[in-house]
């Protein structure tokens, strides 16, 4: 439910923000960076307020706008497809 977020999460973007003051848009998938549980929204309702990394904004995004994507478990190709593109770029030699 709305509690069950944890930074790090994906987080599908649902519905739009009604009064258009949020940066996150339908359609587009954000990554957790901070939780605020039971903030009070604009209604007077409480809910999870989300942050995300690359989204400038002063306040939290209403959770009920957003769905969790749960990818699925890696396997040992995409462990090791992860381990290459993580590994430090080669550099080029000067000429």
């Amino acid at each position: 439910m709305a509690d069950d977020w944890k930074v790090g999460d994906l987080a599908l973007c649902v519905r739009a923000c009604p009064f258009g003051n949020d940066a996150t848009r339908p359609g587009h998938a954000y990554s957790v960076t901070q939780i605020r549980i039971n903030g009070v929204n604009w209604d007077g309702t409480r809910s999870t307020g989300l942050r995300f990394q690359g989204v400038a904004r002063w306040g939290y995004s209403d959770s009920r706008r957003f769905v969790k994507v749960t990818p699925p478990e890696a396997d040992e190709f995409d462990r090791e497809t992860i381990e290459l593109l993580n590994r430090a770029p080669a550099k080029e030699p000067a000429r």
